[in-house]
C-alpha cells in the first residue's frame, strides 16, 4: 500500500478564493455569510412574462368596457394599481431565507478559456478553476502531464445537484420564448459527472474519472475514492474536485421548506450560523469549489513537493433510516468514524482535533455530538477539540466535505484549530467539553478527522495526519 499526500489546495468558497485567503479567515475566525440581497436573485421571468401579458389584457378589456376618455385617465391608472397589487404582488411572496454564502470576485476567464467558460455551469467553472490552481499551487504546472504519464493521472469530481442554475434559467426561458431559447450546451451543462469529464479534458489526463455523489457527504467522498486508488497504486495522482452552485429559486426553496435551512433574522448576517449553539435555527446555505491535488506521497518527496497533510484513512457507511433525518442514535455516523481510524491504524487517543460536519440544525448538531461520545466515550471526547467550520463558510453542500478535508490540512500544516464562531449559548444536547469556541488558537496536533453527514443517510469520515 501507498503513502497518500495532498500537495496543492485550490478553492473558491464564502471565506476565500486562495489558500491565503481561507488560512486567515480561519485563523482570524471571519465569516463569510451574508444577506441574501447579495445574491441579486431576480424574480423568475416567466412568471413575470405571464402576468404582464394578463395584466395587458385585462387593461385592455377594462379600457374597452368603459370607453374612457383622455379625461378618464385617472381612473385607468387606478384600476392598473388595484390589479397589480391583488393579482401580482399580494400573491408574491418573499423568501424567508436571509442569508447565504457566496464566493465573491470570480471571474472563470483568470482559470480557464473564454470558450470554456461559455460551455459551462458556474459549478464546473468552480471546478475547472480550483483543480487549475490546485495543480499550480502543488508544483505540477503548466502541464501535470509532464510529471506523470497521463494513464497514471486521475479525475475524482463530484457535486451534490449539478448544474441546477443553468436547469432553472433554462425551463424558465423556454416557458416564456420556446426551444429557441435553449441553449446548445444544455446537455453538457445539467450533468454531475460532467465537472469530472472537463477536468480531465482541460488538464489533458487519461486515468480513470469518476463521480461520487452523496449528498452533504459527496466532497467526503471525493476525497475517499481518490485516497483509496492512490493507496492501492492504480493512480500517482489524482485531481480531487467538489464543487457546488445551487444558489437559485428551487436550490434555496427545496431547502427552505425541508425546514434545514435558517429563516431567523440575526443582527447581522455573519451571526448567522451557529453549530453546536442553543439558538442555532438551521444551516446557511453556499456555494463553492475545492480541489485536492492528491499524490503518491514517496513520488511526491522525490520531486520536493511541499506537502499539506497525509491522508491515512477513510470510513463510509449508511444510516438507512430516512431520506432527510440523521439516525438518531447516531450509530452509523459513529461507525464511519471508526473504520477510518482503523483505516489509519489509529488508536482513540491519537485524534488530536475533529473538523465536525456542524450543519447547525438543531438534529444534526446533537446527533454528531452524541455520535462523537459513542467513538470516544464522554471522557476523552471532552479532551478533543472539535469544532465547525461552518459556522464561517456556511454549507456548501455537496463541496463542504472536501472543503473541511482541506481545512484539515491547513490546520495541520500550520498547527492550529479552527474555531466554531457564534457559540454563544451552551446546548445541553451538545454538551462536549470544547467547540474551539469562537477563536482559533494554536494547538499541537498530529491528526485530525473531518467528519461528513448528508442526506440519506451517507457518513463519511476522512482521517489525516501531519506530514513528518
Amino acid at each position: 500500500m501507498h503513502r497518500v499526500a495532498i500537495t496543492g489546495i485550490g478553492v473558491f468558497s464564502p471565506i476565500g478564493n486562495n489558500v491565503k485567503e481561507v488560512l486567515q479567515s480561519l485563523q482570524e475566525g471571519r465569516s463569510g455569510i451574508v444577506s441574501i440581497d447579495k445574491l441579486g436573485l431576480a424574480p423568475p421571468s416567466h412568471f413575470l412574462s405571464t402576468k404582464i401579458k394578463d395584466f395587458l389584457t385585462k387593461a385592455r378589456q377594462h379600457a374597452e368596457t368603459k370607453k374612457l376618455e383622455s379625461t378618464e385617465i385617472e381612473s385607468l391608472f387606478r384600476f392598473l394599481h388595484e390589479y397589480l397589487e391583488r393579482e401580482y404582488l399580494a400573491k408574491i411572496k418573499s423568501p424567508r431565507v436571509r442569508y447565504v454564502g457566496m464566493v465573491k470576485n470570480f471571474s472563470p476567464e483568470k482559470y480557464i478559456s473564454v470558450k470554456d467558460a461559455r460551455k459551462t455551469d458556474r459549478f464546473q467553472q468552480f471546478a475547472l478553476a480550483a483543480s487549475e490552481v490546485a495543480k499550480e499551487d502543488a508544483g505540477l504546472g503548466p502541464e501535470i502531464t509532464s510529471f506523470y504519464p497521463s494513464e497514471r493521472i486521475g479525475v475524482v469530481a463530484g457535486s451534490s445537484m449539478g448544474g441546477m442554475i443553468t436547469w432553472e434559467e433554462t425551463y424558465l426561458r423556454f416557458l416564456s420564448q420556446g426551444i429557441k431559447r435553449v441553449s446548445p450546451y444544455l446537455m453538457t451543462k445539467l450533468p454531475v459527472d460532467m465537472a469530472a469529464g472537463e477536468i480531465s479534458r482541460v488538464q489533458g489526463t487519461n486515468g480513470p474519472i469518476e463521480c461520487p455523489v452523496a449528498a452533504c457527504a459527496t466532497g467526503a467522498l471525493v476525497a475517499g475514492r481518490a485516497y483509496e486508488m492512490i493507496k492501492r497504486g492504480t493512480l500517482d495522482v489524482v485531481f480531487a474536485t467538489a464543487s457546488e452552485a445551487s444558489l437559485s429559486h428551487l436550490g434555496l426553496s427545496g431547502f427552505e421548506v425541508t425546514r434545514a435551512l435558517s429563516t431567523k433574522e440575526y443582527e447581522s448576517p455573519p451571526k448567522a450560523s451557529r453549530p453546536f449553539d442553543r439558538e442555532r435555527s438551521g444551516f446557511i446555505m453556499a456555494e463553492g469549489g475545492t480541489c485536492l491535488l492528491m499524490e503518491n506521497l514517496e513520488k511526491a518527496s522525490k520531486r520536493g513537493a511541499r506537502i499539506y497533510a497525509e491522508v491515512i484513512g477513510f470510513g463510509n457507511f449508511a444510516d438507512a433510516y430516512h431520506p432527510t433525518q440523521p439516525n438518531p442514535d447516531g450509530k452509523y455516523a459513529a461507525t464511519a468514524i471508526r473504520y477510518a481510524l482503523k483505516d489509519g491504524r489509529l488508536n482513540l487517543d491519537d485524534v488530536d482535533y475533529i473538523n465536525a460536519h456542524g450543519t447547525s440544525t438543531p438534529m444534526n448538531d446533537k446527533i454528531e455530538t452524541k455520535a462523537i461520545k459513542l467513538v470516544f466515550g464522554q471522557d476523552l471526547a471532552n479532551r478533543i477539540p472539535v469544532s465547525s467550520t461552518k459556522s464561517l463558510s456556511g454549507h456548501l453542500m455537496g463541496a463542504a466535505g472536501l472543503l473541511e478535508v482541506a481545512v484539515c490540512a491547513l490546520a495541520l500544516k500550520y498547527q492550529f484549530l479552527p474555531p466554531t464562531v457564534n457559540y454563544e449559548y451552551p446546548d445541553p444536547e451538545c454538551d462536549l467539553a470544547d467547540y474551539v469556541p469562537n477563536e482559533a488558537r494554536e494547538a499541537n496536533i498530529h491528526v485530525a478527522l473531518s467528519n461528513s453527514f448528508g442526506f440519506g443517510g451517507r457518513d463519511a469520515v476522512v482521517a489525516l495526519k501531519k506530514f513528518e
